[in-house]
């Protein structure tokens, strides 16, 4: 099967990382994250799904290979290598993923579109990855992990940081990381 990756970015900004095996690359800067990733599916030509935020580098996965899992629906672990405590983090995703089917990281979410038409929509609001994965965690879905790693490459200096940013280049109006709870 092809991929149709949907990449959420800020207007004028674009993608800089290699993707190797992608049916087609949708990179949709209207809107918020949730609009642009739900405007990407309705668009994608592909029958499976790849919603990756602008900041993961994936360079190193060839896309055509993720059919072979048989998942429907699937993320991967994470590393942040500009944070000082990228061994914790790596850690902290890696038990988080192989302990619970609810947990994903929303940068790098694959599925196949039957499951995202079936889930429905990404909700417009803070967290929209965590409301996902429990929407369809508790339609039946298990949140698989792919066996491979992908490159955050943002630099932040915590969760906080990172999500208030994220808030801010969005447009959901929050300005620090004091907003977040």
């Amino acid at each position: 099967m092809v991929v149709s990756v949907i990449i959420p970015v800020r207007k004028g900004d674009t993608y800089s990382f290699s993707i190797h095996g992608a049916g087609e690359i949708l990179q949709i800067s209207e809107g918020t994250r949730s609009y642009a990733r739900n405007l990407g599916a309705k668009q994608a030509k592909y029958s499976e799904l790849l919603f990756l935020d602008s900041d993961m580098d994936i360079s190193h996965i060839d896309l055509a290979s993720l059919d072979s899992y048989n998942y429907e629906i699937a993320t991967a672990y994470f590393i942040t290598p500009h944070m000082e405590d990228w061994p914790i983090t790596i850690s902290q995703n890696f038990n988080a993923l192989s302990s619970s089917p609810l947990s994903y990281y929303g940068g790098f979410m694959y599925m196949r579109k039957p499951v995202f038409d079936k889930v429905g929509p990404y909700a417009e609001r803070f967290m929209e990855d965590v409301d996902y994965s429990t929407r369809a965690s508790v339609m039946g879905y298990r949140i698989n992990a792919f066996p491979f790693w992908v490159v955050h490459t943002r630099r932040f200096s915590g969760p906080s940081a990172h999500a208030a940013a994220n808030a801010e280049n969005f447009g959901w109006g929050l300005t620090s990381g004091s907003d977040i709870i």
